[in-house]
């Protein structure tokens, strides 16, 4: 089943400034990036802080793309060579689409995602679990799509024939999950942990765990939602929100309805015990185990069997600046773990255990940035997390930022790119480090530049 170009400007709520003719098809998928653009779909012209989308659109066109949403009548070119539906917000147009794009798929099973930690990377798990080797055809996102954007675009790249959806969903204020699963509406749902993230935005761990919990509001009566067990400030959260839904507890206590066991995480896999059969995922860390331990329920409620979830998550990818590793090409090499995209005290933590069971040639060394949006807890978190890290055996733990600074740290007050410089000049050959801090952070910065300076000869 499809939609045709009434539909479409009916669900975004335009009008179209370039009609379609009788030979336009209607797009499948959607993109916000030109360069993403694949044949056939939806590209929508956002403005952005970087850069005006309308000034692409006649890439995206070259790129294959069916159609366009604008907001600016006069940034259309003339020579778009497709249509062109005119919105006023870009925002909401994708909004109503998705909204009215899964009843042209019949037979999907939207999963949703979310947690303090790890959302990303358990996107990743729970699509290789249910749609990898002998499994389900499925759509994943590509990338971190967890807000007002990103969710109705991961939506809208949903297939026909896709037979599960799997749909990162993020907050950062009260309100947002259960706004965003208005879009997704998921069948299932996975909350990975509760953690002290985005204190700034929402004051307690117990807000928090109220907003994650809100994900299982409006589950169905036949779906499911998983979460790990022992954590009292996300079981409160749920019992006030309540789900028509089974509830799934999963861990290693005896708390849980689902136990795993034999959790084991070092820097090359991660693995652990479950319904009597050994899964093993090819990313570093326990967290991941236990995270993997989730998706298994939602991949066994979806119908398909241990062996089949076990193939899959063999072959599961990581995501981009989650605890990725890479090889510096020294001599001898550095090894970077990556893990740059963000941070809160829990993924510092896991990064942290990550580093201190990695091999080395040379020294074991964090690089920590500052953990934004704690609020009136940052000095704290700040003082604690440098704690640990220093109680772990590292050969160094250099910081980078003002709270840090502020903490006690031993490195680097200013985020500017001499900082960058400075940090990276103090890296050897043979060297594993840990790259962690928030997105604001930019700390990606200092892996471009030990990969430059490698490129160019200049070692250390």
């Amino acid at each position: 089943m499809t939609w045709d170009f009434d539909q479409i400007a009916g669900a975004a709520g335009g009008r179209w400034l370039i009609a379609p003719n009788a030979v336009d098809r209607t797009p499948v998928g959607a993109a916000i990036d030109s360069r993403e653009v694949k044949p056939g779909m939806l590209f929508a012209a956002f403005r952005g802080e970087q850069a005006d989308g309308h000034a692409y659109i006649r890439s995206a066109r070259e790129r294959g793309a069916a159609m366009a949403l604008a907001t600016d009548a006069e940034r259309v070119p003339g020579d778009a060579g497709m249509p062109v539906l005119l919105v006023e917000d870009a925002t909401a147009a994708l909004t109503g689409l998705a909204g009215a794009w899964p009843a042209a798929l019949a037979g999907l099973k939207v999963v949703g995602i979310t947690g303090s930690n790890g959302k990303t990377t358990t996107c990743r798990l729970m699509h290789a679990a249910a749609c990898g080797a002998g499994g389900l055809p499925g759509t994943c996102p590509s990338k971190s799509f967890n807000n007002a954007i990103g969710v109705p675009v991961t939506v809208l790249n949903a297939r026909p024939g896709d037979r599960v959806l799997v749909c990162e969903i993020g907050m950062s204020t009260p309100g947002e999950i259960a706004r965003r699963c208005e879009t997704a509406r998921p069948d299932a749902a996975i909350i990975t942990t509760v953690a002290e993230a985005h204190l700034e935005g929402l004051g307690s761990l117990e807000a928090i765990a109220m907003e994650k919990a809100s994900i299982i509001a409006g589950l169905p009566e036949d779906g499911v939602a998983v979460m790990p067990a022992g954590l009292p400030v996300l079981d409160a959260a749920v019992e006030k929100v309540g789900t028509r839904a089974r509830l799934v507890r999963v861990g290693e206590t005896a708390d849980a309805d689902e136990r795993i066991s034999e959790v084991v995480g070092s820097f090359e896999s991660a693995s652990f015990t479950m319904y009597g059969t050994r899964f093993t995922v090819p990313l570093p860390g326990a967290h991941n185990a236990r995270n993997a331990a989730l998706a298994v329920v939602v991949a066994r409620w979806l119908g398909l069997d241990d062996a089949v979830i076990a193939r899959g998550l063999g072959s599961a990818g990581g995501a981009s600046m989650r605890l990725q590793r890479e090889v510096i090409p020294t001599e001898p090499a550095i090894t970077v773990i990556n893990d740059a995209y963000n941070a809160n005290p829990g993924s510092m933590r896991a990064g942290l255990a990550v580093l201190a069971g990695a091999p080395s040639m040379g020294r074991r060394v964090a690089v920590l940035g500052d953990m934004l949006e704690l609020g009136r807890d940052g000095p704290r978190l700040h003082a604690e997390v440098l704690a640990h890290a220093r109680s772990l055996g590292l050969d160094a733990v250099w910081t980078f930022g003002p709270l840090f600074a502020d903490a006690g740290g031993e490195g680097e007050r200013s985020t500017d790119d001499g900082a960058i410089g400075r940090l990276a000049s103090r890296i050897g050959p043979g060297d594993t480090v840990l790259v962690k801090g928030s997105r604001g952070m930019r700390l990606e910065r200092l892996v471009e530049l030990l990969r430059s300076r490698a490129a160019a000869g200049c070692g250390r």
